[in-house]
């Protein structure tokens, strides 16, 4: 099984992502406890600024680690055009146990205009 907070929150401890990891809200689920967490590179909030969200479907984890090893290796050539906000795991919970779906057995992708929208949801909104 995977793990947010080893896979996920350790590789945002190191640089490049040292200093612009902010926690926005926090999944709890039978006991367990998921950060949600933005990496924020705004220099000056003129330029153009680019939001780029991965793991919206926990049982897909290639997102994740694209964004993550896009960040460490290619972003920095165009920090100085952009602004950057990163989501790199929406769906914490459904990541840790490989599902496409929160542990609430909700399609995150489709519940962006329900009315009763998920926790994850409402968070990022």
């Amino acid at each position: 099984m995977r793990s947010y907070t080893g896979d996920i929150m350790r590789r945002l401890s190191k640089p490049p992502f040292c200093g612009s990891v902010r926690e926005f809200g926090k999944i709890e689920h039978e006991g367990a406890s998921y950060p949600m967490v933005a990496v924020e590179w705004v220099n000056d909030g003129v330029k153009p600024c680019v939001l780029i969200t991965a793991g919206i479907h926990g049982n897909e984890a290639a997102g994740v680690w694209a964004l993550l090893d896009f960040a460490e290796r290619t972003l920095g050539t165009y920090k100085g055009s952009f602004d950057f906000i990163l989501l790199p795991c929406m769906n914490p919970a459904g990541f840790e146990h490989e599902v496409r779906t929160n542990l609430n057995g909700a399609d995150l992708n489709r519940n962006f205009f329900s009315e009763t929208a998920e926790r994850e949801v409402v968070i990022v909104k």
